[in-house]
């Protein structure tokens, strides 16, 4: 009797315990699936947060791979900028040599101006003398004027001398 009643009593602790054993495994369960669903949505928004990062890395990569390309640009930018610098200093060199060969030359033009008037001035004279010189060759008596006017002074030289021989 007392093995039944003590196997019921030991069946009914077992059964208890197994019940304890139950219920601390249920709330272990319930406890895990808990934990689980945190870890499922912890993973969910790491998942989302490692695609963030994926789309962010891929920007990344993007804008460095532009920034490079601008960067590449610049340098193309200001190799082409020091070029036309040295185009335009050049250009300026050869503006201010133009400018001072452009000045000796006014200079050498104003010379030869003042030059020019003078030669004017002597063409001009040389051109009077010419004209009073025509004048005179044109206005100078005709050599039978000349012949005559010598035997007239052949003569008057004649009648001079008798007159001087008459008065001595």
């Amino acid at each position: 009797e007392e093995g039944q009643e003590g196997l019921t009593q030991f069946l009914m602790n077992e059964v208890v315990k197994l019940q304890k054993n139950t219920k601390v495994k249920t709330l272990q369960n319930t406890e895990l699936s808990r934990k689980t669903r945190t870890l499922e949505d912890e993973f969910k928004k790491l998942r989302l947060a490692n695609q963030e990062l994926q789309a962010f890395q891929q920007r990344y990569n993007k804008l460095r791979e532009e920034r490079n390309t601008y960067s590449d640009e610049l340098l193309r930018v200001k190799d082409e900028n020091y070029k036309l610098a040295m185009r335009y200093a050049t250009l300026s060199e050869e503006k201010n040599m133009a400018v001072m060969r452009s000045r000796d030359l006014q200079l050498e033009i104003d010379q030869l101006k003042h030059k020019l008037n003078k030669v004017e001035e002597e063409c001009k004279m040389e051109r009077r003398q010419s004209l009073k010189l025509k004048n005179d060759i044109e206005n100078r008596p005709k050599r039978e004027q000349i012949f005559e006017l010598e035997r007239e002074n052949e003569m008057l030289k004649i009648k001079l001398q008798e007159l001087q021989s008459i008065i001595q």
